[in-house]
């Protein structure tokens, strides 16, 4: 029973870095230009080795997870709200934990080799797609943080703002 547990909460911090990197891939200038950066542009290697030779893929990792929540924050504000950039802080903290595996980083930039297969990999996470409203847009509560429910309906909304040429921000209300 704790094996499954521990799988599946494995499982649901995977689904979340994923849809971190192919969101933060998107929305970088080359792409649909929601932020202002280029981690994941060919020539980004190249300024990043020197300083993170060995971990060039997390550093990517975390510049684009930087901007994307910055410009997040900045549309849908802070306090008891959270999004796919800012999550409650134990959350955040068992996300840098399973950061520290090689491996799993490698395994999150898997569906980020070019625009088209970056929405096709994120088409494949929606459960719903339709029109979507500009700005920001409540998508459930924080006890939705739960399980993955919140994660297909985030990926509906990104899928469904890049597919109208809008600019969406998902997000969950705290009601503690």
């Amino acid at each position: 029973m704790v094996g499954q547990a521990s799988q599946r909460e494995s499982d649901r911090l995977q689904a979340i870095l994923r849809l971190r990197v192919i969101i933060g891939y998107l929305g970088e200038q080359a792409q649909f230009d929601w932020w202002p950066t280029g981690f994941y542009t060919a020539s980004s290697p190249a300024f990043l080795n020197p300083v993170f030779a060995r971990t060039t893929a997390l550093a990517q990792y975390h510049g684009v997870k930087e901007a994307a929540r910055r410009v997040c924050d900045e549309h849908i504000g802070v306090g008891r709200v959270f999004h796919l950039f800012r999550l409650p802080e134990t959350l955040e903290q068992s996300l840098f934990e399973v950061l520290q595996d090689p491996a799993t980083v490698v395994a999150a930039h898997q569906a980020i080799g070019s625009r088209a297969t970056a929405l096709d990999a994120l088409q494949s996470i929606c459960k719903v797609q339709g029109p979507v409203q500009e700005g920001p847009l409540q998508i459930g509560t924080a006890a939705d943080l739960d399980d993955n429910a919140w994660l297909a309906a985030a990926a509906g909304c990104y899928h469904a703002a890049f597919a109208q040429g809008v600019r969406s921000y998902p997000y969950l209300v705290d009601r503690a």
